[in-house]
């Protein structure tokens, strides 16, 4: 099963997936996770990369994944990654996982992984005790069906607060890219630039790509690759 929750900062997206991954554990799954989470969550699994993802076992497992547009983002959907987490995602509706994803809007995540979503929940605080939310309030959409409704939980149990079983000021970093697929995005997206100079162009796209962290190795050949697919287009297949 596939839940993503949308909200603005601070509308408590990250609490709800938390709050989810909380009860999910009750129930004996396993936690994977981008985020740091501690206390009674503090036996989670980090997942750092793409590869991490991609090599874990699927059956009762849940992923947590905070901020994970930044690395499913709708703009690359092409790329190499997302077509594994496109995969991956649909491995874990067919075993005992489920994939609990954070996005400020639906439109942010790529469109494969936005057809094979089962819940779309926008997370309110509602209530807080001692200053830390106590109550959220849960409007969903069932995409499958267009059903929607809305409901309330708690998030203060024997175990504390949920709101202190993560960080609520970390920032997440993008699911790592390899090589070839960052070279593919940009290959791609800078394909009708080939007629620019190469100093140009390197600096076009180091304006405009510093979330891809491209080395300067990277940039010369992505750069060499547009100019030369541009002077030999028969002779050229993309990455």
């Amino acid at each position: 099963m596939i839940i993503v929750s949308c909200g603005l900062l601070g509308s408590g997206k990250t609490l709800l997936i938390t709050l989810l991954t909380y009860l999910f554990k009750k129930d004996g799954y396993s936690i994977y996770a981008n985020y740091k989470l501690k206390g009674y969550l503090s036996d989670y699994v980090k997942i750092d990369n793409i590869k991490d993802f991609m090599n874990i076992e699927t059956d009762k497992n849940i992923f947590a994944l905070d901020e994970y547009w930044i690395s499913a983002d709708s703009r690359k959907s092409s790329s190499i990654g997302n077509i594994e987490n496109t995969q991956k995602m649909l491995q874990s509706r067919k075993k005992k996982a489920h994939v609990l994803i954070t996005v400020q809007d639906i439109s942010q995540l790529d469109k494969r992984i936005r057809r094979i979503t089962n819940w779309i929940m926008f997370p309110k605080i509602t209530d807080y005790f001692d200053g830390k939310p106590s109550v959220i309030e849960i409007m969903y959409i069932l995409p499958q069906t267009g059903k929607w409704d809305k409901f309330s939980l708690p998030v203060f149990y024997d175990d504390g607060f949920i709101c202190d079983m993560y960080d609520t000021y970390e920032i997440i970093n993008a699911v790592e890219l390899d090589t070839l697929d960052k070279m593919k995005i940009i290959q791609e997206k800078y394909s009708n630039y080939g007629y620019m100079k190469k100093t140009e162009l390197k600096t076009l796209i180091r304006i405009n790509e510093k979330e891809i962290s491209l080395t300067p190795t990277e940039l010369n050949s992505c750069v060499d690759y547009i100019k030369f697919a541009e002077q030999n287009p028969e002779a050229v297949l993309m990455v």
